[in-house]
């Protein structure tokens, strides 16, 4: 090819790459990215953000108070503080009823008892010797 040649072969595919349209998606994704961006751009124009700060420190509460609760439920018959009543270390606050308590004690001997009857049981069949209860 000549030198005249070549010139023409370039210029004619210069032209052909202009004359050609852009890629359709090319074109879309930079469009949404555009629009993406005056969005933004008009956003933080328009709306204010509260500020932000960090720091370090140390909590320190207005008071001595805490907050005291029962570990059983149960029903209130005696209570003998009042609110604002200063009190001691092992004073005794509030009184339960017993009845709730007395029946899951006489349940659990209940159980003790069968357990144990149980294991004298199986002690006897292992060993081959008569069944006598504790």
């Amino acid at each position: 090819m000549s030198e005249p040649q070549k010139e023409q072969e370039l210029t004619r595919s210069m032209n052909v790459s202009y004359s050609e349209p852009p890629l359709p998606r090319a074109s879309l994704v930079i469009w949404i990215v555009g629009i993406g961006l005056v969005i933004f751009f008009i956003w933080a124009w328009v709306f204010k953000l509260e500020e932000v700060s960090t720091g370090t420190g140390k909590v320190i509460p207005s008071s001595k108070e805490q907050v005291i609760q029962s570990l059983e439920g149960g029903i209130l018959t005696k209570l003998n503080v009042q609110e604002g009543d200063i009190v001691q270390k092992g004073e005794i606050l509030a009184q339960l009823d017993p009845t709730r308590f007395a029946s899951n004690v006489g349940e659990s001997r209940s159980l003790l008892i069968s357990a144990q009857a149980t294991a004298a049981r199986l002690r006897a069949e292992v060993n081959g010797t008569p069944l006598v209860f504790p």
